[in-house]
Order: C-alpha cells, then sequence, then structure tokens
C-alpha cells in the first residue's frame, strides 16, 4: 500500500510545506519519488497538500506515501492541511489527536497544532484547544528527565518574538502567534518552559514548516542554547513559467542523524532536487557512488523529467571518466587537483574546455552545501 520505513536506521527526514502547487490534493512529485526505506523516522511539517483534509481522495494520496497512521510517522497540522477540509477527518486517518507528546528511542517529540484558527471550531474551543497545548508544553517541562533531546514540531514560526529575523524567512509576512489570543505569547507562556528543560540537560530543537515559497531553510539558536530550525519546499509554483524564474532558490529538506549510543543528534538541509534525481537514477540501476551523487547538482526544475535524467545519466559517464583521468596525471605530477583541471583543459578546443569545465564543477567543489549546529559546511 505504501511506502515503509527503516526500522532501526536513526536517520530521520522533516518535510515542510509539501504541496503541489496545481494541484489541491496531491504532493510534489520529488517528495513521491523519495525512497522512504532510508528513514527511521517521517517528521511532517504541515501543508502535506494544499487542501489535505477537503476529502478522502487527498488524506488517501498522503497515506500512500508516508502511512500517517504509523507511530514514526508525526504530522504538524498547517493551513493548508486544514483548507475548505476537517480536522476530525485527518485524526481519523492519524488515529491521534492533532498535539500530543510521545518518547521514540530516547527522544521526546512534542507536535503541535498552531492552526485551529482554520477551524470550524468556536472562538471558545479555539482557544481552549490552544492553552490545551499551553498545559501540555508546562505538563512536559515538569515531568520530563530521561530524554536527550526534546524535539518541537509546529507549522507555523511561532517564535517572532524571539527572532525578529524569522518575519523575513516564514511564508507569511508576519509569523502567525501561537493563538488567536493576544494575550497568548511565546515569549512568556511557551519560552521560559523550553529553558526549563534545556537547564535538565536536555537540548531543544523547535522545527517548523511553514517556508519554502522564497526561503528555504532557516536556522538560528537563542541566547539560551535552544536551536529552532525551519525547512520547506514550493518550486513546483515555476513548473508552468520556469524561464521566468531560471535560478529559484532550491527546495531543501532537513534530515536528522541520531546515535542511540551516544545520543548525539545532527541535522543537514539538503537539496530536494538532489535527492530526486539520485532516486531516479538508483531506479535506472547507476551505482550510488560519490561522483554520481554530486554530479547530480542542478538549479532550476525540467519540464521535462524524463530528457533531465538522460542528459545527467550522460554526464556522469563522459565526466567520471575524464576527472578519473585527471586525478591521475594529478597524483603522479603532485600538483594540485585544480591546477592539473586547468593544465588539462588547455588542451581542448575553448568550446570542449568550457563544456568540460561546466561539468566539472558540479563535481569539484562540492556545490552542495548543508548546515549543521549553526555552521555551514561541504557535505562529503
Amino acid at each position: 500500500k505504501h511506502k515503509s520505513i527503516s526500522p532501526e536506521s536513526g536517520r530521520y527526514i522533516f518535510l515542510g510545506h509539501t504541496y503541489h502547487w496545481y494541484s489541491n490534493d496531491r504532493i510534489d512529485f520529488r517528495i513521491q519519488s523519495l525512497d522512504l526505506k532510508d528513514y527511521e523516522m517521517i517528521l511532517l511539517g504541515g501543508d502535506i497538500c494544499s487542501e489535505s483534509s477537503h476529502s478522502d481522495t487527498s488524506l488517501l494520496h498522503i497515506d500512500s506515501i508516508f502511512n500517517i497512521s504509523n507511530p514514526k510517522v508525526l504530522w504538524a497540522i498547517g493551513n493548508h492541511d486544514l483548507r475548505n477540509g476537517n480536522l476530525a477527518l485527518i485524526e481519523k486517518y492519524t488515529k491521534r489527536k492533532s498535539y500530543y507528546a510521545k518518547s521514540i528511542n530516547g527522544l521526546t517529540f512534542l507536535v503541535l497544532n498552531t492552526n485551529f484558527g482554520h477551524t470550524n471550531l468556536s472562538t471558545e474551543q479555539k482557544e481552549d484547544e490552544y492553552k490545551n497545548q499551553l498545559q501540555l508544553i508546562s505538563n512536559l517541562s515538569d515531568t520530563i528527565t530521561k530524554s536527550s533531546h526534546l524535539i518541537v514540531l509546529s507549522h507555523n514560526v511561532v517564535w517572532k518574538d524571539l527572532d525578529s529575523t524569522s518575519r523575513t524567512f516564514a511564508n507569511v509576512s508576519k509569523p502567525y502567534s501561537f493563538s488567536a489570543d493576544s494575550s497568548i505569547s511565546f515569549i512568556t507562556d511557551i519560552y521560559p518552559n523550553l529553558i526549563k528543560i534545556q537547564k535538565k540537560n536536555i537540548d531543544v530543537i523547535w522545527i517548523a514548516g511553514d517556508i519554502g515559497k522564497w526561503s528555504k531553510n532557516y536556522s538560528f539558536k537563542s541566547v539560551d542554547g535552544i536551536q529552532f530550525l525551519a525547512s520547506g519546499i514550493n518550486n513546483t509554483m515555476f513548473l508552468k513559467n520556469p524561464d521566468k524564474h531560471p535560478n529559484p532558490p532550491k527546495d531543501k529538506v532537513l534530515i536528522f542523524n541520531y546515535d542511540k549510543e551516544s545520543k548525539k543528534l545532527n541535522w543537514n538541509f539538503v537539496d530536494l532536487n538532489f535527492l530526486y534525481f539520485l532516486s531516479q537514477l538508483k531506479e535506472k540501476g547507476y551505482p550510488e557512488t560519490k561522483a554520481d551523487s554530486l554530479c547530480l547538482q542542478i538549479d532550476s526544475l525540467y519540464r521535462n523529467q524524463e530528457e533531465a535524467i538522460s542528459v545527467y545519466s550522460k554526464r556522469i559517464k563522459n565526466t567520471k571518466s575524464w576527472l578519473n583521468k585527471v586525478k591521475e596525471k594529478a597524483h603522479k605530477r603532485d600538483i594540485p587537483l585544480k591546477e592539473m583541471i586547468y593544465r588539462d583543459a588547455r588542451f581542448l578546443n575553448d568550446k570542449m574546455r568550457k563544456e568540460k569545465l561546466n561539468e566539472l564543477y558540479q563535481l569539484i567543489p562540492n556545490p552542495l552545501f548543508y548546515q549543521t549546529n549553526n555552521s555551514t559546511k561541504h557535505l562529503e
């Protein structure tokens, strides 16, 4: 029925704002192609379809991809998940409420619903739900003891009072408050509980999924050591008019690696196009070598996906062969690889030289970056 997930890999993937721009009930085609068996947990940051709960059609599609009743698939509800929809229908498929806390593998997860404003509940009922979540956070700050990390999942970037730059990254000009009630404040009603947990030597990480329209990844660490992250995608918006935006910002997903023995948790912001093309080539039988992987960096979506895959398949074969020869020459002559590249390229005609260099610099230096613990590094 759906793609299973790896039982013990220690790898988690966070996906936010995943809906296909031109469909109410479909997910971005690149997300659908991912091999989710590589991940032990799937963390959904909301806005999965444009109208996720409008009908069973959307939820059946979502469930076929993510198996949303699986206890290791966590979904923080977004505004599009409730637009023209029904929260009860989501809870029917997930078999749980839209906010809760649970422990898995020595980690505590707190999933929040910051979008009761998009339900048909009365004002009083909405405020009760928000206050119930505040109580849940408060109770957790009192009782949590054994976890190495607390990971909070929400759709909206609700910490605007803490970091003003979040206004730039969020999909809405002013990130939503946690509640429609202006008397409830993140900085006074929520943040002190996070500090209380952090002081127990439990690392607190809050992840939001409501970015992606222009800004694709966000990372901020407070003076109290609490980590805030956000990741989202949206580039299917450019499929109909790719020439107007030939180089949109690259859609990103968050990939976590958790070492259960050392209790260390690291995360990477990874280019979704990279994962998509890699999955397509793996389906066609190409080996997943480092050179293959690095060659798959692309700057924009292709209208003809099959043509793009064919082009990159040929580049892998041709460029890798030439690169191996250049590496061998550089090693024998004991000179830097870049210098050898330019020496070798001088023997090519101008057109060929430009073509080879353009291909090669998809491999060296590595163009894929990730951000971890507030530092930017090359992904090896």
